[in-house]
């Protein structure tokens, strides 16, 4: 009996020492360490449908990240891969094929709001959209007075619009390839376009000077031809 349950015991230490191998450890930089070391922990990903889910952990235990994967040893990811803050807060979520970045990309903020979207291609990103959201600080550490979206082809930065709280109603968008921008009222309908010269200044059309305190509307609209102020 004492031989058997000594067989047992040595059957469970040594189950358990295997079991612990298989949870992998790593630091900030998800680099692989040991436990002492951590700040995240993935334990051995479960077969589900044919894919393996990955979760990862944050040293507090929380959910850092979800996913399915097509190898149980590699960040193979296939379909959505989900991120969280520690707090539980969903912070992206993003579409993979064959362990690269294929389609949607979404972020959120801790107020639960679109921070960017971006379309992916085989690893690489097509196109992304990046939003300022009103009252939150800008690049000088004031308090933005006005939304902003920002879209991106590739790394080059193509266009950005300013506008209140309906990014298709009162608003105006730079082109800057084209040095030209649009304004519009606030039913979204157009009320003009500017061609600005080489020096940022305006060249020919109408610009549309707005103010946005409690809420953006239109202040002037001037015309201007080779630069110059048109009066009537």
């Amino acid at each position: 009996m004492t031989k058997v349950t000594s067989l047992l015991f040595l059957l469970f230490l040594t189950t358990n020492c295997f079991s612990q191998e298989k949870i992998k450890y790593f630091d900030a930089d998800w680099e692989q360490t040991d436990k002492e070391n951590m700040v995240y922990y993935r334990p051995l990903p479960q077969l589900v449908n044919g894919k393996y889910l990955f979760k990862d952990y944050y040293k507090s235990g929380k959910l850092q990240s979800e996913g399915l994967s097509l190898s149980q040893t590699e960040d193979k990811f296939e379909g959505i891969v989900k991120y969280y803050a520690e707090n539980g807060r969903l912070t992206e979520e993003s579409r993979f094929e064959k362990g690269k970045l294929n389609g949607k990309s979404t972020g959120y903020d801790e107020k639960g709001r679109v921070v960017f979207t971006g379309t992916n291609k085989d690893g690489d990103q097509l196109k992304r959209t990046t939003f300022l959201y009103k009252g939150d600080p800008d690049d000088e550490n004031k308090s933005l007075l006005f939304n902003v979206a920002i879209d991106y082809e590739g790394e080059e930065r193509v266009k950005q619009t300013i506008y209140d709280t309906d990014i298709h109603g009162i608003r105006a968008e730079s082109y800057f390839a084209e040095l030209k921008a649009k304004f519009y009222d606030t039913g979204g309908k157009l009320l003009g376009e500017m061609i600005f010269g080489l020096d940022g200044n305006p060249n020919n059309g109408i610009l549309v000077e707005y103010i946005y305190e409690p809420s953006m509307k239109v202040d002037k609209i001037i015309t201007y031809k080779d630069g110059v102020i048109q009066t009537k």
